[in-house]
């Protein structure tokens, strides 16, 4: 949207159900505040891309809001949004949706920053979200400057791949593999202990560090892999992920329950092949081994490309006789669906 300007007296609202200051600007954390104050049965609230200051102290007081069920705060300044966290209660809320962009903090970014021991009310909406959505999506794409963006999208629906909406949305702009570890630390600490492994949808674009997979791995299944090379002319070869799929452990494969497998082509086309054979081929199993096999891939998509496409997925076919081979039109609809 246009940003926009409203004056003091524009803030003059009581008992209102709905509040959205997205791209709103000349507005104060405290105009806002008192405008939750007096608004109890305050259902929707949505703030976000605007210029608002962090008050020197804190609230007197907690503001109470049990009738809230959505709340997004996007691309605040990270104090902000603590600070909006921290005087906020809405225990019944059903839809959270947090952006940031972190300056170069350590490892545990959102722990340290934004959802720190003054925001511990929110852990119970934070495990409920985690442990309660039927679709659960986590994207890591590392930039051309570097940084990397994590996004998180927990939703009960199906819908666009990069969806707006869900029960729980997190999008970090971040500077580093290890804050990326550090998020899913901090996530998985609300993740009840001993319950089996939930399915996720993982998509990593340009990331090579093998160690990221491993650390959501052993907190999640992994059923859905989408994989795209790293454009810097200087990345690694073979690809350190493609070779870790194609290399089991004594214990087992990386990634045993993966069932669809999104890829792109590009350079090492026959690295991603090879490590197909290494896992679903004739012969790929050792009897006496004692490992178990991976789970048999049912799909794999290949995104479009100008005269690779095809090709590649015939040679995948090869490989995989009884999955099911596509070509990717568009991302009109979700990546994983056909």
């Amino acid at each position: 949207g246009v940003p926009c300007q409203i004056s003091s007296s524009g803030l003059l609202l009581n008992d209102i159900r709905s509040l959205n200051l997205i791209d709103v600007t000349n507005v104060e954390v405290g105009q806002v505040l008192e405008v939750l104050r007096n608004s109890p049965y305050l259902e929707r609230l949505e703030l976000g891309r605007s210029p608002l200051a962090c008050p020197s102290k804190l609230a007197l007081k907690p503001i109470y809001l049990p009738h809230l069920m959505v709340l997004h705060l996007i691309f605040m300044p990270v104090q902000v949004s603590n600070y909006l966290l921290s005087t906020i209660r809405a225990p019944n809320c059903s839809e959270l949706s947090i952006s940031s962009h972190f300056p170069k903090f350590s490892e545990d970014v959102v722990r340290e920053h934004i959802f720190t021991n003054s925001t511990n009310h929110f852990s119970p909406v934070l495990q409920k979200l985690l442990t309660g959505s039927k679709y659960r999506d986590v994207d890591v794409v590392r930039f051309d400057n570097g940084s990397i963006g994590f996004h998180l999208l927990f939703r009960d629906k199906e819908a666009g791949h990069f969806a707006d909406h869900g029960n729980l949305r997190l999008e970090f702009k971040l500077h580093s593999v290890e804050q990326i570890e550090g998020t899913v630390r901090w996530l998985v600490g609300y993740l009840q202990p001993g319950v089996p492994k939930a399915p996720i949808r993982l998509y990593a674009d340009g990331i090579e560090e093998f160690r990221l997979i491993n650390v959501i791995e052993s907190h999640w299944a992994i059923t859905h892999f989408g994989f795209c090379l790293s454009s810097d002319p200087g990345a690694s070869w073979p690809s350190p992920i493609l070779a870790h799929m194609g290399q089991p452990a004594a214990s087992g494969w990386p990634l045993p329950d993966l069932e669809v497998f999104v890829y792109a082509p590009g350079l090492q086309d026959e690295v991603m092949l090879d490590m197909l054979r290494r896992r679903y081929g004739q012969g790929s199993g050792e009897p006496n081994s004692g490992r178990l096999d991976p789970r048999p891939l049912m799909r794999v998509r290949i995104e479009p490309h100008q005269t690779q496409g095809a090709q590649l997925a015939g040679e995948v076919g090869k490989i995989l006789p009884q999955a099911e081979i596509s070509l990717m039109e568009n991302y009109k609809g979700s990546i994983w669906s056909l």
